[in-house]
């Protein structure tokens, strides 16, 4: 049980392109004087093939990184004090996602975070039954 306890867990998250999330630099989900500065002097940057403009393929891809504390994986078994749901649970809550759900979880997980839902906080805070600040498909089926 201690190497278990001895792990690190790395999430690696594709965020895809979205501009905005790119330039929003302070997250404050408005675009600053600033923050519009900083962006028009990232094209060139950008711009590999150098016609002058910025193509969506040649908007970066934004990654989000995770650490914590990692537990060992095994189908079906979870460790005293492991966090989050075993392997059988996510592959059976995934298969069942309302439409809606699926299309707002950009990365695929299975779960929606806050970043990823375009209501308000209020509304997330809703649909988030058990609080764990992430929304499965489990609990999306109860929106109606």
């Amino acid at each position: 049980m201690q190497s278990a306890r001895c792990r690190t867990r790395l999430d690696v998250t594709n965020r895809g392109r979205d501009l905005f999330e790119i330039v929003d630099l302070d997250r404050s989900q408005s675009l600053s004087d600033r923050e519009f500065a900083q962006a028009a002097r990232r094209i060139p940057l950008w711009d590999s093939d150098g016609d002058g403009a910025v193509s969506q393929s040649e908007i970066p891809q934004l990654f989000q990184l995770s650490f914590g504390p990692g537990q060992p994986e095994f189908p079906g078994l979870r460790f005293p004090g492991a966090a989050g749901r075993t392997v059988e649970q996510d592959s059976t809550t995934r298969g069942s996602a309302p439409v809606w759900f699926t299309k707002l979880d950009r990365n695929s997980d299975g779960e929606l975070v806050r970043r990823e839902f375009p209501g308000t906080f209020d509304e997330f805070q809703k649909m988030d039954r058990n609080g764990d600040g992430f929304v499965d498909a489990a609990e999306a089926e109860f929106v109606k």
